[in-house]
């Protein structure tokens, strides 16, 4: 059993990771895309011609910035560093920080701290750190 552990490509794992934190992104941009835009045609929520660039701010263009930003760090880290346990310290943390943005954002629903489900699932991979 441990010598399957030791054969773990990291490598390709962590490219891995960062592709689902890209994908993880790209999904939650759609989606705020047109919920946005969903809210605003039915006028729900307090959505209004008075209330869009803040709700935009808010819901979209923020967290976006932000998911962006944690995958330009996990990339960075990716490429430049050859430490193994800092790249997997950092992926991981910083799926935990895109999840966090994202219950943050919208902290008024209950599901969205099931989240952090997906990095404890893919630290498992990471069991040696």
């Amino acid at each position: 059993m441990e010598s399957n552990i030791a054969q773990i490509d990291y490598q390709k794992w962590n490219r891995t990771i960062l592709k689902s934190q890209i994908i993880i992104s790209i999904i939650i941009f759609v989606t705020e895309v047109v919920d946005n835009i969903l809210l605003y045609v039915t006028r729900s929520q307090g959505y209004g011609p008075d209330t869009i660039q803040w709700k935009l701010i808010r819901y979209l263009i923020l967290p976006t910035v932000i998911d962006l930003l944690l995958i330009l760090v996990s990339d960075f880290v990716i490429r430049k560093s050859n430490n193994d346990k800092l790249q997997r310290i950092v992926l991981i943390l910083n799926m935990v920080l895109i999840c966090t943005n994202i219950a943050f954002t919208h902290y008024q629903f209950a599901i969205t701290l099931v989240m952090y489900c997906i990095p404890i699932i893919i630290s498992i991979v990471y069991e040696k750190i």
